[in-house]
């Protein structure tokens, strides 16, 4: 009975996203414009992608990139288009590949829910060192700091009004929400909907609930559908619009 539940579900799945093998990045990292002074970093072969507003006020950084690699590329490519630092990195997930370039990053303040930051000043003496010594180069302006010396955290919502610009960090409540933030430019109408909103991919939930669950991923979802974004920046792969996101629900 299991393995014909399991086959049906395949099919469905195959049957949804038929056509979608394409839905993957490309082997080199993207910068791509998505609106004036917005731009998405888009991760090869599906690793994680991250977005960066510009302001006059200094740069707003959605995610720090999938590897030490990708962090410094991001760095790089944030120069090519702004002489204005990274003065906040928003996480929208608390995993390495989005969260392990932020001390690249210092001395920016790093936003996250409050959920995480609980996590971040749980953290033992040991992952405080390695946290140090991600990048060689930053090493010994962190001596003596760790993580949560550097955070900012909210409990469901938070706007930031920075040097023109209106963004909109966006909590979902649930239980097994771990964390995950959507960030939203109402004015230009791009998002970066986090673990929510991929295009073209089966959900990434796992049976230890680390990625949430499917109830957590519709509420996600459905909050931001209402939103009607035009562009949307996913935690990985191809970037998508208010579309995929209703796919993802159909499915």
């Amino acid at each position: 009975m299991l393995r014909a539940i399991i086959k049906s579900l395949a099919l469905s799945a195959g049957l949804l996203f038929a056509g979608t093998a394409l839905a993957i990045t490309g082997d080199k990292a993207e910068f791509v414009k998505l609106a004036d002074d917005v731009y998405a970093y888009v991760g090869k072969k599906n690793d994680a992608n991250a977005m960066v507003i510009v302001t006059n006020q200094g740069v707003v950084l959605v995610d720090t990139g999938n590897s030490q690699p990708d962090t410094r590329d991001i760095a790089e490519k944030i120069k090519s288009v702004t002489n204005q630092p990274v003065r906040y990195v928003v996480i929208s997930q608390y995993h390495g590949d989005h969260f392990g370039g932020s001390p690249f990053f210092m001395p920016a303040t790093v936003i996250v829910h409050d959920k995480v930051a609980k996590e971040i000043a749980a953290m033992k003496s040991y992952q405080i060192k390695s946290w140090r010594k991600r990048f060689p180069e930053r090493t010994a302006a962190l001596e003596g700091l760790a993580p949560i010396d550097m955070v900012m955290s909210f409990s469901d919502r938070m706007t930031l009004n920075l040097g023109g610009k209106r963004i909109e960090l966006i909590y979902v409540e649930d239980t097994y929400n771990t964390g995950d933030v959507a960030v939203w430019l109402p004015d230009v109408g791009v998002m970066h909907g986090s673990f929510a909103a991929y295009r073209d991919r089966h959900p990434d939930i796992r049976p230890d609930y680390s990625h949430g669950t499917t109830i957590t991923m519709l509420k996600q979802l459905e909050a931001l559908l209402a939103l009607k974004p035009r562009v949307v920046v996913p935690s990985h792969g191809p970037l998508g619009t208010v579309s995929d996101l209703q796919v993802m629900v159909d499915y």
